[in-house]
């Protein structure tokens, strides 16, 4: 049986509401395939509302946003936080205000875990003009993030006419198969069974630095378990006179993508499709010689 803490920094007007309105119910969907117990740990500048909307029982935890200089420095606050809270041997999961899951998330984590896994990454596609679907299935949600892919996830597609400066993920599309090869993956969720920390701002930068190689898993079936990131369409990142290039690619990982983001981009994640090599492997070989 696994316990979890959930822990969702929520905080300004637009967050606070993507919570409550639309990542809470895909949580709650999703925890219903929970083995054990469930608490939440929120930091939030709206403590009413959402204590309204967690009920009493179990016995959550509203806190206040932490200091910091930028919203990435209070948001690694937030998951130091949760880490100091958790447990021996209970779960976290980490799950922004604006990211819904699909409904096999902790029942697929639990799973994992039971054969040895102690930290699950993710990757988490940035949508805008939608409504993510509330209990959706992997692969269903998958779809629906294609359908509704934000403007710079479409500057992230290998090929694409003005590719993104920041390559944390490439797409690669073929008819309708589409895999995606990442650096900076989310991770989802821990089993805490050690002291765990990180140095940098985000967890996504050195939590995993935390963990062998063999106590990771990475999601790449799209019928496992998935994200949809609820993002505003102007959130982007300057782009590429041209397409994304294999220098390209390789100039930003050398400063931004360690050695283990450099393991994860090995792996090809199928968003669409069966999950096949469409052209992928040639050009992520050839990223990972140039660095």
């Amino acid at each position: 049986m696994h316990d979890w803490l959930i822990a969702t920094p929520a905080w300004g007007e637009r967050c606070v509401w993507l919570f409550v309105n639309q990542t809470l119910p895909a949580i709650r969907a999703a925890a219903a395939r929970v083995s054990g117990n469930v608490r939440f740990l929120v930091h939030t500048d709206d403590p009413k509302r959402i204590k309204e909307e967690l009920g009493s029982l179990p016995p959550h935890m509203v806190l206040p946003v932490p200091k910091g200089d930028s919203p990435h420095v209070k948001l690694g606050e937030c998951h130091r936080k949760a880490i100091e809270l958790t447990g021996n041997g209970e779960c976290i999961a980490f799950i922004n205000a604006d990211m819904a899951p699909s409904v096999e998330v902790f029942e697929a984590a639990e799973r994992r875990f039971a054969e040895g896994k102690r930290l699950i990454m993710m990757a988490a596609t940035r949508t805008c003009d939608g409504v993510p679907p509330v209990g959706a299935r992997s692969a269903d949600l998958l779809r629906w993030t294609m359908q509704h892919r934000h403007p710079i996830i479409s500057r992230c597609f290998w090929g694409a006419d003005s590719g993104t400066t920041v390559p944390w993920a490439i797409y690669f599309q073929r008819d309708d198969d589409i895999v995606l090869r990442g650096f900076h993956l989310h991770p989802f969720a821990v089993m805490k069974d050690r002291g765990l920390s990180f140095q940098r701002k985000t967890i996504d930068a050195d939590l995993p630095d935390q963990f062998t190689r063999e106590e990771i898993h990475l999601v790449t079936d799209a019928d496992e378990a998935s994200f949809a990131e609820i993002s505003e369409p102007w959130r982007t990142f300057k782009l590429l006179n041209g397409p994304i290039t294999v220098e390209s690619a390789a100039k930003w990982a050398k400063n931004a993508a360690t050695p283990v983001h450099q393991w994860f981009f090995t792996h090809r994640i199928a968003i669409c499709g069966k999950g096949e090599d469409i052209g992928d492997a040639a050009v992520c070989d050839d990223i990972l010689r140039a660095l």
